[in-house]
């Protein structure tokens, strides 16, 4: 009996340190393939079967999730877990894997929540501001930058209907969405809020440290477990393996310059596949073959010059639309100079239009003054007598009454 305890013992102790020498590189394979995936074709190719990209002037390409319901904001499909690396958002969206833990969230008129791509790690990048009563976080904007020790200076306050709340006592492991406050009791809740922005870097990672979890425990009353960072699908990578850095400073959403490169790629190829190139301010839908029109998110064109000039400038010479008015410049010549006036005929001879160019004509006139001088004495009194005797014969012809 007890050789087959001594062996039962030797055969689960074998068993055991091989799962355990077996499960060591698997995960440390796992961080190593992606990180090594962290560049902007993988997140292009990865995010556009859930979304659109778009080009905008301030942060280049950005991603818009599709079928977003009206109202929507980042950080609202999921829950919140406590994790190694701090307050880590655990996205129940097929696609959160990528945007919100790499990059950032901001709003743009016209397009609503965008992703701006970013190639640092983080569990969350978010801002926050907590009471006893409430904890609420909100996207930190795109020019945050942080240091190689991570970011502990004056709080990053964002617009207030940015901010999503709920209950302490409901804020870890439960899905945001059942749980939220109404947008419409920000402006009284941020009132008794504290602000507070803290990002901290251990072993090259960055870790979410803002909210202490003694606080979440004493104002909810409870005991806050750790949650394994592999459950959560979260895979932490280092600084290093996207190329955040410059220098001592870390990019939390670009550089610009990378996404710009990876737009000029795309053009070069369409050219060497022989395929249509969009013009620029034309950035193509996912999906859709370069140049087709019907395909194409088209930025607004400007009100002066571009187009919209060449077009009228063009019905101008072929004498359509309005006829041009005396001394307009022709198209494409400065303005004000000699042969570029256009003067325009008259539409018939004689009448007004010979008579007015007759005056134009002549040599300019010193204008007439017409002098009055006062009447004097005698002449005010003899029209008295003039106007006397006229009322007199008015009277003698009327008849009698």
């Amino acid at each position: 009996m007890k050789t087959l305890r001594l062996i039962r013992r030797t055969l689960l102790s074998l068993l055991l340190g091989t799962a355990l020498v077996l499960a060591v590189p698997v995960a440390d394979n796992r961080a190593a393939s992606y990180a090594q995936a962290v560049n902007f074709g993988f997140f292009y190719s990865t995010l556009s079967p859930h979304g659109r990209w778009v080009t905008v002037d301030a942060y280049g390409d950005v991603w818009i999730p599709a079928r977003a319901p009206v109202g929507w904001q980042p950080y609202t499909v999921g829950r919140w877990a406590y994790t190694d690396y701090g307050w880590t958002w655990v996205s129940l969206d097929p696609w959160g894997d990528i945007p919100y833990h790499y990059g950032t969230w901001t709003h743009i008129r016209h397009h609503g929540w965008v992703w701006v791509p970013g190639y640092v790690w983080a569990p969350a990048w978010v801002t926050w501001s907590y009471s006893d009563a409430y904890i609420g976080w909100a996207p930190i904007p795109p020019t945050l930058v942080i240091t190689s020790w991570g970011y502990a200076g004056p709080p990053v306050v964002v617009e207030r209907d940015h901010y999503v709340f709920v209950p302490v006592h409901r804020f870890v492991n439960v899905d945001v969405t059942t749980v939220r406050v109404a947008i419409r009791r920000n402006i009284t809740i941020i009132r008794e809020t504290r602000n507070v922005t803290n990002f901290k870097v251990v072993n090259g990672t960055v870790r979410s440290t803002a909210v202490p979890v003694t606080h979440v425990e004493r104002a909810a009353h409870t005991r806050i477990q750790r949650t394994d960072i592999n459950v959560v699908r979260a895979t932490p990578t280092r600084i290093e393996a996207g190329g955040g850095r410059q220098g001592d400073r870390i990019l939390v959403a670009g550089p610009r310059e990378r996404n710009v490169a990876r737009l000029e790629e795309r053009s070069n190829r369409s050219d060497r596949e022989g395929r249509p190139r969009a013009p620029d301010g034309i950035s193509p839908r996912p999906g859709s073959n370069r140049g087709s029109s019907e395909e194409r998110v088209v930025s607004p064109p400007e009100r002066k010059g571009g187009a919209i000039e060449e077009k009228r400038d063009q019905r101008v010479r072929e004498g359509q639309g309005r006829r041009p008015d005396v001394g307009s410049p022709r198209p494409g010549t400065d303005r004000g100079s000699p042969e570029a006036r256009v003067v325009a005929p008259p539409e018939k001879k004689g009448g007004r239009f010979e008579e007015r160019s007759k005056q134009h004509e002549r040599p300019s006139e010193p204008p007439r003054v017409h002098s009055r001088q006062p009447p004097t004495k005698e002449q005010h009194s003899q029209s008295r007598k003039d106007k006397g005797e006229k009322s007199q014969e008015h009277r003698k012809e009327l008849p009698p009454s």
